[in-house]
């Protein structure tokens, strides 16, 4: 009886210990994750949540030369 008692104690001591582990496995994604989402979030609001888009004006702006800004610029005018 004291040696199924002793066994049936250590099955609950190595299942609290693995319960530990998961636990702390679960809080280091969760922090991981937090983190992924704060700076996601940061990101965002830069631009009032138009980041991406923002960004990627900018970037075609600036491969365009002043020769093509100008010349788009002029399109849409007509000659009197």
């Amino acid at each position: 009886m004291a040696r199924k008692l002793a066994e049936m104690q250590q099955s609950a001591t190595e299942l609290d210990v693995d319960r530990q582990k998961r636990l702390a496995a679960l809080e280091e994604q969760d922090k991981a994750q937090r983190k992924a989402e704060e700076a996601a979030r940061m990101k965002a609001s830069r631009y009032g949540g138009k980041a991406d888009f923002v960004n990627q004006m900018s970037r075609q702006v600036g491969e365009k030369g002043l020769a093509d800004r100008l010349g788009r610029g002029r399109q849409g005018l007509e000659a009197e």
